[in-house]
C-alpha cells in the first residue's frame, strides 16, 4: 500500500497563500502605468486594425490574410471594447487581465506539479517577470498568451495524472487550439508539452486508453487549428521581408539575464541557507520535482528559437515571441529553489534574490515602460487629430507608418485590405472619418505595381473627385524618408501643389491640393 505525503502544516499553507497574495497584488500594482501610458503606439495600431468594423473584411479574414498574429486576442480586446468603451486603457486591459488570470493559473500550475510553495514562487517569479511584463502592457496578444501557456500546460499535467482517461486527450487538444489561435511562435509548446505525456504520467498506464487520448488530442488540435494553416503557409513566405534585426543576438542577450543571472543567483542563496541553516527538525517531505519536464517546456523551446534566430529570423530573438515560455520558466525556478532551500523562507529568499539579479541587468525597473508613453505617440496622435479636423471625407490618405509590411507594398499593391493594414498608424482609433487609408513602399523601384497604381490614382482625383491628399509619414530612419520621397515625387509629377504642412520630431504630415 503507498504511504500518502504528510500534509504541510497550517503555518506553511498561511505562508503560501501570502505569497500567492502578494504574487496577485504584485501584478496588479505593475499594471497601473497602464493608466496613463498615453497615445496608441504602433504596435497597437495594428491591434486596433483588426478589431475596428469599419475595415474592409472581417477580424478574422483580416487576420488569416495580412496580420502577424491570429485572431483570438483581438476578439477578446474587442468584447472589452464593447463592455468597457473605446479608450487607450479599456483597449489595452484586456492584456493586463489576462495576465493577472495566468499569474493565478501559474500557481495552480506549479501545485500540481510540486507543491503549493512551489505554485506560489512561481506566481510570484511570473508577476515579476522581466521579460514578460513589458509585453503584456501593450494592447497586444501576449497577455492572453501566457494565460493560454498556463492553461495548457495545467492541462498536460491533469493529463498525466489521468493518463487512461481520453476525455483529457480533447481537453489537450483544446488547450492547444488556444495557444494556436493565440501566437503562432507559442506552437513549439504545444509540441513539447505533448512530447512529455508518455514520460510524465503519475498512474499505470492502459497502452490502448493512452493511444486513444493521443489520437483524440491530435485530432481535435488539427480540426481547430486547420483554418490557420494558410496563415502559417503565409508567414513562412513572408518571414524574409519581415526581418527587421539583421544582426544575429549573442546567446545571452536572447535567453535573458533572468537565466544567466538570476538562476545562478538564487540556486546559491537557496543553498548557502539550507547549508548554513540552524534549523533542528526537518522540513515535511515534498513530492519529486519534475525538473525534466519543466526543462522540456522551458529551456529546450527557448533554445530552439535561439538557434533559428540567424540569417532571415533574426528578429525571432525579440523577447516577446518567448513570453509563452515564462510560464514553465516561472515553475521551473520556483521548483528548484523550493527543492533546494526546502523551506519556504529560504525559498523565498533565493526567489526575491533571483528576481533582483535579473532586473539589476534590466534596461528599465519595473514601473517603467518601453514602448508606452513614447513621445512619437503622442505625434502621431496629433497628426490623426489634425487630419480628423482640416481634411474632409473621400481625402487620400498615404501612410509611412514605418511597419516592416511595407517591404511587402511592391508585391501586395492591389490588395486595399493590406494597404490599410501597413497604414495602420492612422487609425481610426483617433481619426474616425473615412479617408481611403494607403501604406506606402520602403523601395519604390522593387517593382513598378506601387508607382503605376498610385499615379493612376493621383490622375483620377485630379480629373474627378477633387480631393485633397494628405501624406503622413515617418521621417526617424532613412527607409522612412525614402519612401516619403517616392511619394512626392509623385505628387509632383501629377501636378499637386502642398498647401499646408505640420512637422514633428520624428513625422511629418502634409495636405496637397490638386491641379
Amino acid at each position: 500500500m503507498t504511504k500518502s505525503l504528510p500534509q504541510p502544516d497550517s503555518s506553511a499553507t498561511r505562508t503560501e497563500r501570502c505569497i500567492l497574495a502578494f504574487a496577485l497584488l504584485s501584478g496588479v500594482v505593475l499594471m497601473t502605468p497602464l493608466l496613463d501610458a498615453g497615445p496608441l503606439v504602433l504596435d497597437e495600431h495594428g491591434s486596433y486594425w483588426l478589431v475596428d468594423a469599419e475595415v474592409p473584411g472581417t477580424t478574422l479574414s483580416r487576420s488569416l490574410d495580412n496580420a502577424a498574429i491570429p485572431p483570438l486576442s483581438a476578439w477578446v480586446q474587442k468584447a472589452f471594447l464593447a463592455v468597457l468603451g473605446k479608450c487607450e486603457i479599456s483597449f489595452r486591459a484586456s492584456s493586463a487581465a489576462c495576465y493577472l488570470l495566468a499569474i493565478a493559473v501559474t500557481y495552480f500550475l506549479g501545485k500540481q506539479l510540486h507543491s503549493p510553495l512551489t505554485g506560489a514562487l512561481a506566481a510570484v517569479i511570473l508577476a515579476w517577470h522581466p521579460e514578460a511584463m513589458d509585453e503584456v502592457r501593450i494592447a497586444r496578444c501576449y497577455g492572453l498568451v501566457i494565460l493560454t501557456a498556463a492553461a495548457l500546460l495545467w492541462v498536460t499535467v491533469r493529463w498525466t495524472r489521468r493518463p487512461n482517461q481520453p476525455l483529457w486527450g480533447v481537453a489537450w487538444g483544446v488547450a492547444a487550439s488556444a495557444v494556436a489561435w493565440t501566437h503562432y511562435m507559442a506552437l513549439p509548446l504545444a509540441g513539447f508539452a505533448l512530447l512529455s505525456v508518455p514520460f510524465s504520467t503519475d498512474q499505470p498506464r492502459r497502452p490502448t486508453r493512452l493511444a486513444i487520448g493521443f489520437a483524440a488530442a491530435l485530432l481535435t488540435a488539427a480540426l481547430l487549428c486547420w483554418p490557420l494553416l494558410h496563415a502559417l503557409l503565409r508567414m513562412m513566405e513572408w518571414s524574409p521581408l519581415l526581418n527587421y534585426q539583421r544582426e544575429t543576438q549573442p546567446l545571452f542577450r536572447i535567453i535573458g539575464p533572468l537565466w544567466w543571472i538570476g538562476v545562478p543567483a538564487g540556486l546559491a542563496v537557496a543553498w548557502i541557507a539550507a547549508r548554513f541553516s540552524s534549523a533542528t527538525t526537518d522540513p515535511p517531505p515534498r513530492p519529486r520535482f519534475p525538473a525534466g519536464r519543466l526543462i522540456l517546456w522551458s529551456v529546450l523551446p527557448t533554445l530552439l528559437i535561439a538557434a533559428v534566430a540567424r540569417e532571415d529570423l533574426t528578429s525571432l530573438a525579440n523577447p516577446r515571441y518567448r513570453v509563452a515560455y515564462a510560464v514553465p520558466a516561472a515553475c521551473l525556478l520556483a521548483g528548484l529553489f523550493t527543492a533546494l532551500a526546502r523551506r519556504p523562507r529560504r525559498a523565498s529568499l533565493a526567489t526575491l534574490v533571483a528576481l533582483l539579479a535579473a532586473w539589476s541587468l534590466s534596461p528599465r525597473t519595473p514601473f517603467q515602460t518601453g514602448r508606452l508613453g513614447a513621445p512619437t505617440a503622442a505625434e502621431w496622435r496629433r497628426a490623426a487629430l489634425l487630419v480628423e479636423e482640416h481634411g474632409e471625407p473621400g481625402d487620400l490618405l498615404f501612410v509611412q507608418s514605418g511597419l516592416i509590411e511595407s517591404n511587402l507594398v511592391p508585391l501586395l499593391f492591389e490588395d486595399d485590405q493590406f494597404l490599410e493594414y501597413v497604414a495602420c498608424r492612422m487609425s481610426r482609433f483617433y481619426l474616425e472619418s473615412p479617408h481611403p487609408r494607403l501604406g506606402l513602399p520602403f523601395f519604390w523601384d522593387a517593382a513598378p505595381g506601387p508607382t503605376e497604381r498610385f499615379s493612376n490614382m493621383l490622375a483620377n482625383n485630379a480629373r474627378t473627385d477633387r480631393h485633397d491628399v494628405w501624406v503622413a509619414s515617418a521621417t526617424d530612419t532613412d527607409l522612412n524618408r525614402r519612401s516619403l520621397d517616392g511619394i512626392e515625387q509623385l505628387l509632383a509629377q501629377a501636378g499637386y501643389r502642398a498647401a499646408e504642412e505640420w512637422t514633428e520630431s520624428s513625422l511629418v504630415l502634409r495636405r496637397y491640393q490638386p491641379p
